[in-house]
């Protein structure tokens, strides 16, 4: 299940292990961002073409994504100060 299970002794190999994961992690959300993007972008005769629950539908189909995790990904909360 976990990749470093059996090295959870040695605390440096499961943070490697961790950095990694959030790495792709980071780099998912910039292609969903990017797809988002491309995809607001599309218009004919100057009326965009896709609306943006149907944006949504497209990206939690193509990334095996909730349609919620999309939304929380695109348009992240605000930290309050």
């Amino acid at each position: 299940m976990f990749p470093c299970l059996h090295l959870l002794t040695y605390g440096y190999f499961c943070a490697m292990a961790v950095e990694r994961k959030r790495k792709t992690t980071l780099e998912l959300h910039e292609r969903i961002r990017s797809e988002y993007q491309r995809l607001i972008a599309v218009e004919e005769k100057g009326v965009r073409l896709y609306h943006n629950e149907y944006i949504v539908a497209v990206l939690s189909e193509q990334f095996y994504r909730s349609p919620d995790m999309i939304k929380r990904i695109i348009h992240p909360p605000k930290v309050k100060a």
